[in-house]
């Protein structure tokens, strides 16, 4: 997924209230994009290396993996993905 695709959440957006506030990375700069997004589409480009996609997103390993594993559905795609 890339940020503009069918799913993304704009800030000011009425639907952003629906991600949870676990979903969002304090200080990541990421723009208007949706974290959950970012963070799948980092993992992806790194290969499925935590660590790389971590570093890419300038958060460390242990942050990454915290937020991908604080969502039961964020956490599938991120098997389905790494499979």
């Amino acid at each position: 997924m890339a940020c503009g695709m069918p799913g993304h959440v704009e800030r000011g957006d009425p639907r952003a209230a629906e991600i949870p506030a676990r979903a969002v990375f304090i200080g990541l700069g990421i723009g208007p994009c949706d974290p959950v997004e970012v963070a799948l589409d980092a993992l992806a480009a790194a290969g499925g290396s935590y660590a790389r996609a971590a570093r890419a997103l300038g958060v460390t390993t242990s942050q990454l993996m915290r937020f991908l594993r604080s969502d039961r559905e964020v956490w599938r795609a991120v098997e389905e993905l790494r499979a």
